[in-house]
């Protein structure tokens, strides 16, 4: 198989390979690293790729690719939607330094525990590139018409029903609440399972980490609750059991 790569592209591509491979003396790269590691989205005739290197068994077979002239021993796998998504939130974030309130990590692990919790009940691979959307429009400069743009209509839909529909001059946060929940009263059923891995997540960290902050966040995520049970109904049981009084 033979591609041709921008000089930028190849140049991300030998830094891959440089980074998780050394070359061997017959002209094969060998993996360097236990970890399969993915990297170099990049598109060939409108179709769009990912690069994976690592030891043979994690990867799809490898395939020799000839980039530009030169020879790669790699993995060349079609990129999936939900790659596409993650690859997307994970730039929209870093590129505003985004973290997480109280563990200071990198945002993107909101989301992607978000998709692992839509994962363990029915779904659809929209649903799952919605979940590593969700907070994109709300939270860094890309629009839901750049979502749009890059993605189908349902993922855009959803990710327009999981993002608030309250700005900061509808008034204080009850007023904002109150928007946000006739909002999320009218999403689809998919968008309220989504919103309910949300909740989920969230309550796990807050819970945790500010009780102070926890009174104000459950009475809000209860009222929640009342207007998504149309949403999945394991996480909905799941985000209410996390909302019970502990007894002392």
């Amino acid at each position: 198989m033979s591609i041709t790569l921008s000089d930028s592209q190849e140049e991300t591509l030998r830094a891959l390979m440089q980074c998780h491979m050394a070359r061997r003396e017959d002209g094969w790269w060998q993996p360097i690293s236990q970890e399969t590691s993915c990297a170099t989205l990049f598109k060939n005739d409108d179709v769009r790729f990912l690069v994976k290197v690592g030891f043979a068994e994690n990867l799809p077979a490898c395939t020799i690719i000839t980039v530009n002239g030169a020879g790669y021993a790699l993995s060349l796998v079609r990129e999936s939607l939900a790659d596409r998504a993650l690859a997307f939130a994970t730039a929209a974030h870093a590129a505003i330094d985004q973290r997480r309130k109280y563990t200071n990590e990198n945002y993107i692990v909101h989301p992607i525990a978000v998709a692992e919790i839509v994962k363990t009940v029915q779904h659809t691979p929209e649903m799952i590139a919605a979940a590593y959307l969700h907070d994109v429009a709300e939270d860094t400069p890309f629009t839901l018409m750049d979502i749009h743009d890059e993605f189908d209509d349902e993922v855009a839909e959803l990710v327009y029903w999981l993002t608030d529909k309250s700005k900061p001059a509808d008034g204080n946060r009850a007023a904002r609440k109150a928007i946000d929940l006739e909002y999320a009263a009218r999403a689809p059923r998919m968008a309220k399972t989504i919103k309910l891995a949300d909740l989920i997540d969230n309550t796990l960290t807050i819970k945790e980490r500010d009780p102070d902050f926890w009174r104000v966040y459950r009475h809000e995520k209860l009222r929640l609750l009342d207007v998504l049970r149309d949403g999945d109904a394991t996480l909905w049981e799941r985000a209410a059991a996390q909302c019970e009084k502990e007894t002392a």
